[in-house]
């Protein structure tokens, strides 16, 4: 269906036609379900809008529908059950306000049956891989899930891990580890381990880097793992589209034993990573707390002229993060307090103000220059 035609068709949904609450149930049944056959974001912007207005009012407005479907399903009828049901429950999902998802007591029917027909889909396998990957990043978003989703996309995403190709392995991954409470689970890790030192040579050199990405946001620790990055970081420093690839990758090798062999990867890591300037929150954080694991002896000898340079460029780092917008990554109008604040303890970890050796990794100083951010402390190094 063309946008202009689907946009006129819905047109009439932002105007005050509705004489019964029934007739608007009806309007939200066939915005949800009509999402299911759009296959461009203008399609489906043209049916969020008017959806996301009428819940903003009155989330209830999707109890009939959601009932409608779990009896449907209860007699194998239901379209959330049709392969693009996934895509049309995400829709849903994205369109109910936060209040809704966030605090279970408010509306635990409206929640429950939101999960209820998610677990089924992941039971049965009902939709694309894609689609499972979308709707539970909107889960984790909104908040408010319960132990049995959890549970059931533990059981999921471990067959799946079990059979996954080059192809769908990276969105299997993302699944497993969608939610905090499955990023320690030993089991699941020991999978996706064993399935990534199979496929890891066999996916694209971005790829490498959100495998690593994920890896590192369950703080992962594997030396088989290790090795096989390592022995992968030439494609990726000279393959991948930007420097948040060899970031990942930095971020996951520096958890290990940082040998000579590997310090020389490092410094090619860093090279490429400076290069691409990552001016953002995250990317700052995970670069300090990853140059704080290189033992001392290495960063002064082996990387000596590379910690030098980084620690040039984490100065420069923190004056872009302070003056740029929160939509680009930056802290300039960022409100939470605990936002700003992890970006200083890990700022410098190498140099005490006097130039002695920090003992422990305790927090870096800084000091806040006059009219500018804080600047990070450099020594230089004795030499012997």
């Amino acid at each position: 269906m063309r946008p202009v035609r689907l946009a006129s068709l819905v047109a009439r949904c932002c105007t005050p036609i509705y004489n019964t609450r029934d007739e608007v149930q009806r309007t939200v049944a066939a915005l949800v379900e009509l999402s299911s056959y759009c296959s461009i974001s203008a399609e489906v912007s043209e049916l969020y809008t008017p959806l996301r207005r009428i819940l903003s009012r009155d989330p209830n407005l999707a109890a009939p529908l959601l009932l409608e479907q779990q009896n449907d399903a209860e007699r194998g009828d239901s379209f959330f059950a049709l392969e693009n049901g996934g895509k049309s429950l995400a829709f849903l999902l994205r369109a109910l306000p936060s209040r809704v998802i966030g605090d279970v007591g408010q509306e635990p029917s409206l929640v429950q049956s939101l999960a209820q027909h998610t677990i089924r889909g992941l039971e049965q396998n009902l939709w694309p891989v894609q689609d499972v990957k979308s709707l539970l990043l909107d889960f984790q978003k909104k908040g408010g899930y319960d132990h049995s989703l959890i549970s059931a996309v533990e059981a999921y995403a471990s067959l799946k891990l079990a059979s996954a190709t080059a192809s769908d392995f990276v969105d299997i991954l993302s699944i497993a580890f969608t939610f905090p409470e499955l990023r320690s689970k030993g089991s699941l890790l020991r999978k996706a381990s064993v399935r990534a030192l199979d496929l890891v040579n066999k996916i694209s050199a971005d790829e490498v880097g959100r495998v690593g990405a994920i890896f590192n946001r369950c703080h992962h620790r594997h030396d088989a793992l290790a090795s096989l990055f390592h022995e992968q970081s030439n494609r990726v420093i000279e393959e991948s589209t930007d420097g948040s690839a060899s970031l990942q990758l930095f971020g996951f090798l520096c958890r290990h034993e940082v040998s000579r062999e590997f310090a020389d990867t490092l410094q090619c890591f860093l090279e490429r990573i400076l290069g691409d300037a990552l001016f953002d929150v995250e990317s700052f954080v995970l670069l300090c707390e990853s140059l704080a694991r290189i033992p001392s002896r290495i960063r002064a000898k082996e990387m000596a002229q590379a910690m030098e340079d980084t620690l040039d460029y984490l100065g420069d780092a923190v004056a872009q993060l302070l003056a740029r917008p929160r939509a680009e990554g930056g802290l300039q109008d960022e409100e939470s307090v605990e936002t700003i604040e992890q970006i200083f303890p890990g700022v410098s970890p190498f140099d005490s103000p006097d130039g002695g050796r920090r003992r422990g990794g305790g927090n870096p100083p800084t000091t806040p220059t006059r009219g500018g951010p804080a600047r990070l402390h450099h020594v230089p190094r004795r030499t012997s």
